[in-house]
């Protein structure tokens, strides 16, 4: 009578690196009130995953009719 013996292995392959936004145009940009400001949007490259700007969110509270400061803010998120 022969017997086998069996033994399993998991194996988790994992994604540790985040995505990169990159900045079409100028970081810093000057314009003037109630001029039209048109975003140049941003590129996103990851290591895994493909198809992110779906996962794009822009915080942007620019408002041309008032002077000041404003920072508008990508963020995006893989699968990871």
């Amino acid at each position: 009578m022969l017997t086998t013996k069996k033994i399993t292995r998991t194996v988790t392959v994992v994604d540790t690196e985040a995505p990169t936004i990159t900045l079409n145009g100028n970081k810093n940009i000057i314009i003037y009130t109630n001029d039209n400001y048109e975003d140049k949007g941003v590129n996103i490259k990851d290591n895994y995953d493909t198809n992110l700007e779906k996962n794009l969110k822009v915080e942007n509270n620019l408002n041309t009719k008032k002077a000041g400061t404003y920072t508008i803010t990508y963020t995006v998120n893989d699968s990871s």
